[in-house]
């Protein structure tokens, strides 16, 4: 009998189980708009592999997605799919969701979220729900492609302490997907409001996006924009209570008069009326701070600018994951402030490449130059800085420039009122790694193992983490990586081979200069030397091409400390470069691991017969 039991309670479970067939939709549809899992997951609030992984998933029928997840798929299906624009469709594919997932069928808050208005098919809505929802028309329509809006002057009662930054430059298709993201009015009772959040490491340009669309999107929101700093936690009380004195909505004239606590309440209730205003959260890194204090109901739309990549899924928190700029942007980025004609193209463009197309290190670059072409002209400015960021001396200063200070040691103006100084910038980033927790201090020890790597270039996950120790649990180091990521200092990206690490040079050269851990370099030449060895021993010169540009970067690093590592490399560096056929390179590093042999061993070592063969 027990038996008998068992058997049936297993086809129960198989019996509950999605189907994939039915299932199958949601790739067709995702395949025909060239949307990938990965921007699937990020719709969703996912991020790294686990994000893919759960994403594929859920299409193949093989898990279901939790139901704090129906709010953002929501969105992927009606915005990202495009499915808003044939609702036919959209109720068909939402009815396979209700039956092999188990969500409930549409309601009326989600036709307000995916057209605007309710549909015939949705249900009606009590008449006490109805005093809930907002006006449509209160919410005037905002363009999501385009021409994009001119800066123009906020609503009345408005608070941003921030003026529009006339040198920004790009960034067109992200000001879209931010209206596209908030434009629909949200909400009745209990069902959270349109929100995003922006996330990337720190000077990418996440508050200044942020602003831009205050400035340009502003107009659209009746109500006004207010702009709040959550960089402090203990400051959020008194940054909210600033909404509603005279500098904002003026919502008593006692105001000033009332209790902290009054203040923030009477905020709040004003946040969730039907009238639709934006909220910038600036620099939240805390998803308990979104938690508290973004609105539950109403006409507000919540815009978040994070370090942290990923956010608890219980948020339901759309992320939009912010790039660097194009190299074309990051050239117009200097050349709006450095307009002299005299300057050639081809030094902006080097100089851009060299900052790595980071925007704050443009700005801070444009700036400089601008103030001191005199002193320190363009290609001199490039050659200081190429210097500055090659330099591994703990010792070693960043240029002037990146920390702030201009050609006559007064400092730089910001653009967004943040720290100037790059090193600061990323110092806050590592200081959220908490050195006495185990998997933090492991993420550290990643970070300045991937510093080692050739800047910039892209590192093979699982390579990054075998140069940590053997006594390492795999999946301690794969906690560690995903923690590192989740700082912003490190990218992770599925090429659909294998998934990449990424560091951009300038946390390249802050990592090198304060690493704390005076193995990672030694960790990082043993392991190539050792896959050197085997590869060039079996004659598998294929699997070596992908990291070719590490091993380079690498070898070169350990020959200017004339250590026999440097040699050794070098030696099987150049073998593998005779093999696949690279022979002035192949001939520069045998010479240089016979000049370090010769000169640490002497003439007779044996191993000098490799070398002249």
């Amino acid at each position: 009998m027990a038996i008998v039991q068992g058997w049936r309670a297993i086809d129960e479970e198989l019996f509950a189980m999605p189907n994939p067939e039915r299932l199958h939709i949601l790739t067709q549809l995702r395949k025909r708009v060239h949307v990938s899992l990965v921007q699937m997951a990020h719709t969703c609030g996912l991020i790294g592999k686990r994000g893919y992984d759960s994403a594929s998933a859920w299409e193949r029928g093989l898990s279901m997605p939790h139901s704090s997840v129906r709010f953002s798929f929501r969105i992927y299906l009606a915005h990202t799919l495009g499915l808003a624009a044939d609702l036919g469709q959209f109720v068909a594919v939402w009815e396979i969701l209700v039956d092999e997932w188990g969500w409930e069928p549409l309601q009326a808050a989600d036709w307000l979220v995916i057209h605007g208005r309710a549909a015939p098919e949705a249900p009606l809505v009590p008449t006490a729900a109805l005093e809930e929802i907002p006006d449509p028309q209160l919410f005037q329509p905002m363009p999501t492609s385009g021409s994009l809006p001119a800066p123009a002057p906020l609503p009345p009662g408005s608070l941003i302490p921030l003026t529009s930054n006339p040198h920004f430059v790009g960034r067109t298709a992200e000001l879209f997907a931010l209206a596209e993201a908030l434009k629909s009015p949200p909400i009745m009772a209990n069902v959270q409001t349109g929100q995003v959040a922006i996330v990337g490491v720190g000077g990418i340009g996440k508050t200044q996006l942020a602003l831009e669309f205050a400035h340009r999107f502003g107009r659209y929101f009746a109500g006004g924009v207010f702009w709040l700093s959550f960089a402090n936690a203990d400051a959020v009380l008194s940054v909210i209570a600033a909404c509603g004195g005279a500098g904002g909505m003026r919502l008593r004239p006692d105001f000033t008069q009332l209790t902290l606590d009054q203040q923030v309440q009477l905020v709040q209730a004003a946040w969730e009326q039907a009238t639709p205003r934006l909220l910038i959260f600036d620099n939240c890194e805390d998803a308990e701070l979104v938690r508290r204090w973004r609105p539950s109901r109403g006409g507000c739309r919540v815009l978040i600018t994070s370090q942290q990549i990923a956010w608890d899924g219980a948020l339901a928190l759309p992320i939009m994951p912010l790039s660097l700029l194009r190299r074309a942007e990051s050239v117009q980025l200097l050349r709006n402030y450095f307009p002299a004609p005299r300057v050639s193209e081809e030094i902006l463009t080097a100089i851009s490449a060299e900052l790595d197309d980071l925007p704050l290190a443009l700005h801070l670059a444009g700036n400089y130059l601008a103030h001191g072409a005199d002193i320190t002209p363009p290609h001199r400015y490039l050659a200081d800085v190429r210097a500055a960021l090659t330099s591994a001396a703990p010792t070693a200063a960043p240029h002037p420039s990146l920390a702030g200070i201009g050609p006559h040691g007064r400092p730089l103006s910001a653009p967004t009122g943040h720290r100037n100084h790059l090193d600061q910038t990323f110092a806050l980033s590592l200081g959220r790694l908490d050195p006495s927790d185990p998997i933090e201090q492991l993420a550290r020890a990643v970070l300045f193992r991937a510093a080692w790597f050739a800047p910039g270039e892209p590192i093979p996950s699982n390579l990054l983490l075998a140069t940590l120790p053997d006594t390492v649990a795999p999946t301690l180091a794969r906690n560690a990586l995903l923690r590192l990521a989740n700082t912003g200092l490190l990218t992770l990206h599925n090429t659909g081979k294998a998934e990449v690490a990424r560091l951009h040079r300038l946390v390249v050269s802050f990592a090198r200069r304060h690493a704390t851990d005076p193995t990672a370099q030694s960790d990082v030449e043993q392991l190539l030397l050792r896959r050197l060895r085997q590869l060039n021993a079996t004659d598998d010169h294929p699997p070596l091409l992908p990291i070719q540009a590490h091993l380079l970067s690498v070898t070169d690093e350990a020959l200017t400390t004339g250590a026999l590592v440097g040699a050794e490399l070098a030696s099987e560096l150049s073998w593998h470069l005779h093999q696949v056929g690279t022979t002035a390179q192949t001939l520069h590093y045998n010479q240089r691991s016979l000049a370090v042999r010769s000169a640490m061993l002497g003439e007779q070592y044996p191993d000098l017969a490799i070398n002249l063969h």
